[in-house]
């Protein structure tokens, strides 16, 4: 049988064929999908065509066999699309001819732009598409002979096919870089948003230039509920689908205020991260490395980690395209901004990237000037897309099209009304129709077309009001709690057991399925307020301002919030389900997560809704799972290993319910456990760590107050085997009330070395920028200022290491630092700000008079302005050379090249522009005979060029690097049209 169907190997090759032939015809075809609906179709009917072929092609594959009947049917049916496939090679053929011959990326930009306004001929496109539906029925027959499955499997294989093939080590690297795909909500808002809706940004020219790459940065302003959202998917998509250049990645970010406990640096930059290495064909060795280093330790990568990963990724590519959405809503815990500082770390940390975010206007205050260079887009919903969308919604409201077709001309008046009372708003339209669904007649609805409310709070009042006087009125306000006051987003079945906890019976376990609630009764219950996101399950509210109404309006309606999740988390943790204590096997811990599916949250959760309970809530509460030592050990296992099961012994065993109350800040609930003679106040956990340890390290000032008034707590103890105290957690986390509990005491020992490093409490609390705690510990005059630690950096180096100027400041006014010292690495102070552009901090070393502007650090011997130049730091090239004690021709670094020559090769014209100021060689040859001028032209830096020849002095025809190339020759080899332009119009050669 094999032998058989081995024989006709033509048919492998017609399906061969065709899988090119689309794909490549999708690849022309692909950037008119969104514009023009023959193309769309066409466009989706070659997509599903190119799904079967794939499968097939799978399915044909040695060794699979066959009897004759089913060989037979197999190559009836697929010889038969072999003329379609010949039509189709004659179509890719001619649009190929079309394709300019130029290459590189820019080049492969601008013709993928220009073809966004190609007048394809209708007729043409329509003749394909009957082809290829031809294709597609011949080809539904030979799977039917091969009896493969149904066409959601089908589809399933397809995307299997398309996908990096991933172990489970990838899996489980994926997960440790980043727990957050932001692929699902990307992949809900593509399908949610409406045909032909968000395509004018597409269009702007000022788009189009930041899609070739010669605008860094957008950014797109719009009020509330204009579609912002929408508009980053469209983009996304957009990028996704129809960029035809190879080494360009993609990454987006959609920030969520609902998402501020999460929400840090190390979030976003892990997620991006994540993204970059999905578009690898395999994972690289360096990720791979990092990885084993933190798997044994159960951690993740720290922020610097995470950010050379990035360095390391982007510089793989040839442009980096990232989209930030909401970026007003990038803030962290305590609501604090914190998208200027992420903003300025992903510039610093890719030379190729450009940016496109969006945020309301009045939301973002640019103190540090981030978006000096943006060009700057503003989004206002058309008044044809507020229709498109309104059109489209209104064919899912079942009632009002009844209402319609009995009356034509009904829809015309609800559009209408619609449109002029959305104010340029999505999301106010949806409001509306949904206002409209209530009504129970047709004159209801024309009534109400004439008191359609005239802002957002108007229509959340009038939601509000339907709500009540519905019989679920009950079960909304328990569903509008928890997602308005959930310290995360919650998943669908996460709120099924939250709403489930209050139907408890005595005997209940576990929570039992019969009583969960259905979704759609979830849904209808809140008129409107909330949605599903269908990809990734999350029920939430329909808008931020949603959440601004119930911010505003919350405190009437649900005025002891906290303590109602508070104690219902309380109840689920200590359901009897988790008497048998922390799981043995990983099996048996996801197994656990998946079947108490609020597990998760209540452990994780349980002190941020409960910290400040007080009064007869906290009087009723059982507390019997504080001292129930199987509950709270099944709690903390999830509480340290949270969803990656690789880490489920990693948690502290023996954890009390002091301990526990300790973690999370609970001092009431600790006073009424201190009650309790049988409590010990100063246990210690497998970690070693006591109450007052947990509480000092999070910063809980009232249960550090709190221990320390029983007298019977150790104040310096040590724990682990890195003999860490309090005092060295609470200032390494910049705990400044903390720290000076523990210094009131007289108790503890100010400058204790612990760590393998032997640091202390002041190079930590230094090193991470916490200037009141490191005035504290200096006042106490028991710290030593140079005392060395990790990488024997003193204070100081870390201080300016991290750019934190005030600390560096005041340990400089203490008259007893080393300005010069230098760690393992031979690097200063000095070096080590200039490599990070640290200005202020320049100033400041600067300003003392004492330091070696022009030292050798590092393995590469590089001064402080060579790293400063490397780097693109222009403030801080200034600096240096304002001293007028360096030396602008020494040679330094991996390559033995000048400061210019390390800034023309990364292409940082301003400061080539103030290096070409002085007696700078400008035909310094590097250790591969490679001048300036060759270093700009081989990376395309055409800005650079230019300063180059203007000054008259290069020489453009001299035979260096690269395989003895003139600057022209290395040009045109690398693609650089702009660049080899230049250079002809100087006269190269």
């Amino acid at each position: 049988m094999a032998e058989a169907l081995g024989v006709a190997g033509s048919v492998v090759g017609i399906v061969s064929l065709g899988i090119q032939l689309t794909q490549g015809l999708l690849k022309y075809y692909g950037s008119w999908k969104d514009q023009d609906n023959v193309v769309e179709d066409m466009c989706m009917a070659l997509d599903n065509l190119s799904g079967l072929l794939m499968v097939l092609e799978k399915a044909l594959q040695p060794p699979a066999t066959f009897d004759k009947s089913v060989k037979d049917g197999v190559e009836k049916n697929i010889n038969a699309i072999y003329g379609t496939m010949r039509k189709l090679e004659d179509e890719l053929r001619k649009v190929r001819d079309a394709e300019s011959p130029k290459v590189g990326v820019r080049s492969a930009m601008r013709r993928h732009v220009r073809r966004a306004f190609y007048p394809f001929r209708e007729e043409t496109l329509s003749k394909i598409q009957r082809g290829v539906a031809e294709a597609h029925l011949n080809l539904d027959l030979a799977l039917q002979v091969l009896q493969i499955r149904n066409v959601s499997e089908i589809r399933h294989d397809v995307h299997k096919l398309v996908r990096w093939q991933e172990d489970n080590e990838t899996r489980d690297i994926l997960g440790w870089l980043s727990s957050k795909n932001f692929w699902l909500q990307q992949a809900d808002l593509s399908n949610h948003r409406q045909p032909g809706t968000g395509q004018w940004i597409l269009q702007k020219s000022d788009f189009l230039e930041w899609a070739e790459g010669k605008n860094n940065t957008i950014w797109c302003l719009g009020g509330p509920g204009v579609g912002k959202t929408v508009l980053a998917s469209a983009v996304v998509e957009f990028l996704e689908k129809d960029l035809p250049v190879r080494g360009v990645a993609l990454a987006f970010v959609y920030c969520n205020h609902k998402e501020k406990l999460s929400q840090t640096i190390e979030y976003f930059v892990g997620a991006i991260v994540r993204q970059l290495v999905e578009r690898k064909a395999i994972i690289p060795d360096y990720i791979r490395t990092l990885y084993g280093n933190h798997r044994g330790k159960g951690t993740n990568p720290a922020l610097a980690e995470y950010l050379e990963l990035l360095r390391l990724l982007a510089k793989e590519c040839s442009e980096v395209y990232i989209v930030i959405d909401a970026l007003d809503e990038c803030v962290e815990k305590g609501g604090q901004p914190i998208w200027s500082d992420l903003i300025i770390k992903l510039q610093a940390s890719m030379i190729n990237l450009n940016l496109l975010y969006t945020s309301r206007d009045m939301d973002i205050r640019d103190t540090a000037g981030i978006f000096r260079h943006s060009t700057v887009i503003h989004i206002r919903a058309t008044e044809t897309d507020i229709r498109t969308y309104a059109k489209e919604q209104l064919q899912s409201k079942n009632v009002l099209l009844q209402f319609c077709q009995q009356d034509p001309t009904l829809q015309e008046d609800i559009l209408q009304a619609v449109v002029l009372n959305a104010e340029g708003m999505f999301l106010a339209a949806r409001l509306h129709l949904e206002s409209l669904t209530s009504k129970t007649n047709r004159r209801a609805v024309k009534k109400a077309l004439h008191e359609l409310p005239t802002t957002l709070y108007g229509n959340y009042d009038d939601a509000m009001e339907r709500i009540k006087q519905q019989p679920t009125e009950t079960l909304a306000l328990r569903v509008l709690l928890w997602i308005v006051y959930a310290a995360r987003p919650l998943r669908l079945e996460e709120l099924q057991h939250a709403i489930a906890v209050d139907e408890l019976e005595p005997d209940d376990r576990s929570i039992p399925e019969e009583i969960l609630t259905l979704p759609s009764i979830l849904i209808n219950a809140c008129a409107g307020m909330i949605k599903i996101d269908e990809a990734s399950n999350v029920i939430g509210l329909v808008h931020k301002t949603t959440q601004e109404y119930f911010d505003q309006n919350g405190p009437k309606l649900f005025p002891h919030a906290h303590s109602d999740i508070g104690t219902r988390c309380l109840k689920y943790l200590s359901l009897e389900v988790f008497s048998e204590g922390a799981c043995s096997t990983k099996e048996l811990y996801e197994r656990r997560l998946s079947e108490n599916v609020l597990l998760r949250y209540a452990a994780q959760n349980l002190g941020y809704h409960m910290h400040d309970m007080v009064g007869d809530t906290l009087n009723s509460l059982k507390l019997e799972f504080f001292l129930d030592e199987n509950k709270l050990s099944c709690a903390t296992q999830v509480l340290f290993g949270g969803t990656q099961a690789f880490f489920i012994n990693n948690f502290p065993e023996s954890f009390s319910g002091i301990h526990f109350a300790a973690y999370f800040g609970l001092k009431n609930i600790l006073r009424l456990l201190l009650v309790n003679p049988k409590v010990d106040p100063d246990p210690k956990d497998s970690y070693g760590r006591t109450p007052l340890s947990w509480a000092a390290a999070h910063g809980h000032e009232a249960v550090v107050k709190l221990l320390l008034e029983t007298g019977k707590v150790d104040v310096d103890s040590k724990y682990g085997r890195f003999n860490q105290t309090p005092l060295s957690q609470a200032a390494k986390n910049g705990h400044e009330a903390v720290v000076k509990l523990l210094l009131k005491t007289g108790k503890v020992d100010v400058d204790l070395r612990y760590g393998r490093y032997n640091q202390t409490p002041l190079s930590q609390a230094a090193k991470n920028g916490h200037e009141s705690v490191v005035k504290l510990l200096l006042e106490t005059g028991k710290v030593d200022v140079n005392s060395r630690g990790r990488c024997n950096r003193t204070p100081l180096l870390w201080a300016a290491a991290n750019g934190h100027e005030a600390i560096v400041k005041l340990l400089l006014e203490t008259g007893k630092v080393d300005v010069n010292s230098k760690d393992w690495y031979n690097q200063t102070p000095l070096s080590l700000v200039a490599r990070n552009g640290h200005e202020a901090v320049v100033k400041l070393l600067l300003e003392t008079g004492r330091v070696d502007v022009d030292s050798k650090c590092g393995r590469n011997k590089q001064t402080p302005l060579s790293l400063a130049a490397e780097n693109g730091h222009e403030a801080v090239v200034k600096l240096l050379l304002d001293t007028g004690k360096v030396d602008v021709n020494s040679k330094h670094g991996p390559y033995n090249q000048t400061p210019l020559s390390r800034a023309a090769d990364n292409g940082h014209e301003a400061v080539v522009k103030l290096l070409l100021e002085t007696s700078m060689d400008i035909n310094s040859k590097d250790g591969f005979n490679q001048k300036p001028l060759s270093l700009a032209v081989k990376n395309g830096h055409e800005a650079v060029v230019k300063l180059l020849l203007e000054t008259g002095r290069v020489d453009m025809n001299s035979k260096r690097g690269e395989n003895n190339q003139t600057p022209l020759s290395l040009a045109s080899k690398k693609g650089h049209e702009a660049v080899v332009t230049l250079l002809r119009e100087k006269g190269a050669k």
